[in-house]
């Protein structure tokens, strides 16, 4: 069975789209459910705000000004949103990580330039790395909770993966991987040479699983993936 490692390793950084394309898909998921009485008042509001430039003789510019406050309102919003996540007080200096309390996980720090958060996950009675990587429209609280409920069902979830990294891996491992004269290792000398670094949580559920296979595989780690529903689904030999 892999064991965890005492020294977690974080993961690659997950790639995720440009805010600009994660604030109009919140935008179209906010407006998603909207009736005629909702684009109503929207278009009531949106008129109110055009008389004042409409009187100060903007004529039919007057009807495009409202984008312009409504743009700019927007960007001083992103910006004290950015501020205060990265832990920047009106009369102190800035962190230079956000932490964020768990009541079941304990502290997760956010990594710099970063999104993600980084904590600490029991896995086979030791620590191991927990990453939360926040979707478009997944809170910390909604990872965390994730990531608790992986771990309760870690014994069944860790037994798919073995399952699965044998399955997929062990028959490279023996060959284009072995080392002249290195033994061909059975199940449970595979498993065994692989440490459990760190597990990223994503929002859409997924999970990703870092392993280090020390001198192996000449230094490269393997990646696995996996689902909440179908466990392990992919597998691969990084870096």
């Amino acid at each position: 069975m892999v064991t965890p490692g005492p020294s977690p390793t974080p993961n690659p950084d997950s790639e995720r789209p440009p805010a600009w394309r994660r604030a109009l898909g919140a935008l179209r998921q906010a407006t998603r459910a909207w009736g005629a009485a909702h684009w109503g008042l929207l278009l009531a509001l949106w008129l109110m705000m055009s008389v004042p430039f409409l009187l100060r003789g903007w004529g039919a510019w007057s009807l495009l000004a409202p984008a312009g406050v409504l743009a700019g309102a927007a960007i001083a919003g992103v910006l004290l949103v950015k501020l205060s996540a990265r832990g920047i007080a009106p009369d102190g200096p800035p962190s230079l990580l956000a932490t964020w309390d768990d009541p079941q996980l304990g502290r997760f720090e956010r990594r710099a330039g970063s999104d993600d958060f980084v904590g600490r996950l029991p896995w086979a009675g030791r620590p191991i790395e927990l990453r939360l990587a926040p979707g478009e429209f997944t809170s910390l609280p909604e990872l965390a909770a994730m990531a608790a409920d992986l771990a309760r069902q870690q014994a069944p979830v860790q037994a798919a993966v073995d399952a699965f990294l044998v399955g997929h891996l062990l028959a490279t491992v023996n060959g284009d991987w072995r080392a002249e004269g290195a033994p061909v290792l059975d199940a449970a000398g595979f498993l065994q040479a692989l440490t459990l670094q760190g597990l990223t949580q994503h929002g859409d559920g997924s999970y990703q699983m870092l392993f280090n296979a020390g001198d192996l595989l000449g230094g490269h780690w393997i990646d696995l993936l996996g689902t909440p529903d179908g466990g392990p689904i992919d597998a691969g030999i990084v870096g």
